[in-house]
């Protein structure tokens, strides 16, 4: 396959209303996806009200049919998911599922583009306070999601640079009719991409079935839509935040350079040297406002870096690297980069999402349906000059940067051992592609040759269940598989998971493996004093560990336990919560002893026993079983969201070597959406049960245990010596 057929669309439609269609065929694909692109994003914003764009596209995934279910309903009831993203330039809307939904998706996107959706009466309070808690959750986070929103404004100026979720201070003052008319103003059908990837054979009626019924949408705005100027570049350098408070000092740099709309050929050479620059020095490099090949008119390059002490040395190894490269110093890490970038490019227009994204971008910020396989083939054809060519541009002009200082160091955790020798787990995924992607869980704590991962181009992450070595090629599995190889030597490895093409041909590694320690801890709720928690809050914790065999009926109970299906839209409280208000999550975890079930409950202190007996009785064989008659519509939506992960190469591996870590063998991954639909609503019982039999580990954290009774607390026993 050539990259450019991986964004060609089979069948092409500007309408007489100027609305256009692309229609490509992908035969074997198993999901069926439509993507919307309808310009008008945070950009667009008035001054003012900042998130009006955000706030839009949470309420037009709302609409009501007229029998007072969403839209959207069957779509999620057939296993599909339904996603809607803000960018600067444009809102988009995605559906990918089953094909038999395809029709249904189809009738829910023309019924978005007629006007205003019909919402529930507490809908637009409800998604305006989701809203303002993505918005809040997305500055709390320990880097403060630099380079965005802080570094924007510089770079772009106060307008066209704003981050794309909003102001919290002005979507608490928004009303729904603003949103409404933000809605009708971007309703220009000439202003309307809408990117079809199927396999046709399994579409009935082929593919003018897909292209028809378009030209019903009508054009609602009165005025064309027009794109705020860039700002002249903030030119005050790299400025220092006192007020950022983190256990880590965080900072970022970036240059403003032209969009790929602007110059397709410049900007291959600026995406290679944003990896080489992460790679080189230890940042996230990236190119990209929201993310690459996604915004016209200007783009920037960031660089953002964290540190326990001070980021600045991070942020000066920018600066040097970029000197070197302009001077001609660095041919062989130019190659890497190269290298690199290539195969991240190819892992991407793998991705049936990824590339009917681009062809919607391609046609609607730059007015071209073959766009998109121009700009494939300069992403193939990046060189060596290229990215030189490209931190000479970015010597020319001085970086505008923030930087914020810590004030404490995070503490390290302990590595594990390491025991005898045997073969290492291999999952293989067989599947033509453009690249390859790897997976290698290693033990936490093993020595690994960092430089080398970094200088190929792999990522060494660290995670509870041990350090996870991640990468891609744009060549076949085997070859891909040795480079890892090489740069791990001897480093001993849990498992390995691998996709693309000749992935069967892999041989397994042979490894020493960790001892899991034994588990010690003590059984039974524990109360525990805390500072720094809400006075009307209380938090508990419970904990199984998970001896047993059944990672299948286990994930499949989890989502049981869940309710997947009970939830009309996101703000709905946790079907377990008793009483209302209560939350409760639910997960598997990897821990040094091995596997653990652990449960999350959040609730008043005074209702904290009623909360945990509840969830007691859930957990009891009858309450369980009533659950189970559910779990042939739990299957279809895991299974589909299932599917939807299994189209990435890299997303594949990763969640599968999670699977692995979580008790899954080799065949429980390559079969996974066929062992959901066939597992037995019994099997499912009895693996909790087993699970949660015995008495939990676990604790109750509270400002008020005054309010809490340990005799009232199922599992308890009694408060902790602290």
């Amino acid at each position: 396959m050539r990259w450019t057929e991986t964004v060609t669309p089979t069948a092409y439609r500007r309408l007489d209303n100027g609305l256009r269609v692309l229609v490509q065929d992908r035969p074997g694909q198993r999901n069926a996806l439509c993507l919307t692109h309808v310009r008008g994003g945070s950009r667009h914003d008035p001054v003012g009200a900042a998130g009006t764009a955000h706030l839009t596209e949470h309420l037009v995934t709302q609409g009501l049919r007229p029998d007072g279910e969403r839209l959207v309903t069957p779509l999620v009831a057939s296993g599909g998911d339904v996603s809607a993203t803000t960018h600067p330039d444009y809102l988009e809307f995605c559906f990918e599922g089953p094909h038999s939904a395809l029709p249904w998706a189809l009738r829910a996107e023309r019924q978005r583009l007629l006007g205003w959706p019909r919402l529930r009466p507490s809908e637009f309070v409800t998604q305006r306070d989701g809203v303002m808690r993505e918005i809040q959750q997305h500055l709390d986070r320990h880097t403060r999601s630099l380079p965005w929103p802080d570094l924007g404004p510089r770079i772009f100026g106060e307008q066209a640079g704003r981050d794309p979720f909003g102001a919290v201070r002005d979507v608490a003052t928004l009303t729904e009719q603003q949103c409404e008319a933000f809605w009708l103003d971007s309703l220009d059908p000439h202003d309307i991409v809408v990117v079809i990837v199927a396999d046709l054979r399994q579409v009935l009626g082929g593919v003018e079935s897909l292209l028809s019924g378009w030209d019903e949408v009508p054009a609602l705005a009165t005025t064309a839509r027009t794109t705020p100027e860039h700002e002249p570049v903030d030119t005050g350098g790299i400025v220092s935040r006192a007020d950022w408070t983190a256990a880590h000092s965080v900072g970022a740099v970036g240059w403003r350079v032209p969009s790929v709309v602007d110059d397709p050929k410049g900007y291959a050479g600026l995406l290679a040297l944003a990896d080489h620059l992460g790679h080189s020095t230890g940042t996230r490099g990236r190119l990209g406002h929201t993310m690459p090949l996604a915004r016209s008119g200007s783009d920037a390059l960031t660089c953002t870096a964290t540190d326990t002490r001070d980021v600045r040395s991070a942020l000066d190894a920018v600066s040097d690297q970029l000197e070197r490269l302009a001077i001609g110093e660095l041919d062989l890490e130019v190659d890497h980069a190269v290298q690199r970038a290539r195969a991240t490019s190819a892992a991407l227009l793998d991705r049936p999402r990824a590339a009917a994204t681009l062809m919607a971008r391609a046609t609607l910020l730059g007015d071209d349906p073959d766009a998109a396989a121009t700009w494939a083939q300069k992403l193939h054809d990046v060189d060596t000059d290229s990215v030189v060519a490209a931190a000479r541009s970015l010597t020319r002009n001085k970086p505008v940067g923030i930087v914020g200082l810590p004030t404490e160091r995070p503490k390290r955790s302990a590595p594990a051992s390491v025991a005898m020798a045997r073969p290492v787990p291999t999952v293989r995924v067989e599947r033509p592609s453009l690249g390859a992607a790897i997976a290698v869980r290693l033990p936490d704590g093993a020595d690994v040759d960092q430089t080398a991962l970094a200088q190929n181009g792999f990522q060494l992450i660290g995670e509870p269940a041990g350090q996870l070595v991640l990468g891609t090629s744009a060549g076949a599995a085997p070859t891909l598989a040795n480079v890892v190889r090489s740069c791990l030597r001897n480093a001993p490895v849990r498992h390995v998971v691998i996709v693309g093409e000749g992935s069967e041909s892999l041989e397994p590694w042979r490894s020493a493996p960790c001892k899991p320690r034994p588990d010690e801890r003590p059984r039974g709720l524990r109360l525990l004093p805390l500072a720094g928690q809400p006075r009307d809050i209380a938090s508990a914790q419970l904990r199984w560990p998970t001896e047993r065999a059944g990672f299948i009926e286990r994930w499949l109970g989890i989502a049981l336990l869940a309710d997947l299906q009970a939830r009309s839209h996101g703000s709905d409280p946790h079907p377990l919560a008793a009483p209302e208000g209560t939350l409760l999550s639910l997960r598997q975890e990897v821990v040094p002893t091995g596997k653990d079930l652990v449960f999350d409950v959040w609730a008043a202190p005074e209702t904290l026993g009623a909360t945990l007996r509840h969830l007691a009785n859930e957990l009891s064989r009858d309450r369980l079983a009533e659950r189970a008659e559910h779990l042939p519509d739990t299957a279809i939506a895991v299974a589909g969201q299932w599917l939807r992960t299994a189209s990435d190469g890299l997303d594949l591996a990763r969640r599968a070597t999670s699977m692995l870590d979580y008790g899954a063998t080799e065949q429980d991954v390559l079969a996974f959406d066929t062992r959901l639909l066939t597992t037995a609503a019994r099997d499912v019982v009895e693996v909790i049960r087993h699970d949660t039999a015995g008495m939990p580990t676990g604790w109750v954290r509270t400002l008020r245990p005054d309010l809490i009774s340990t005799a009232d607390l199922p599992w308890a026993m009694g408060p902790a010596k602290v």
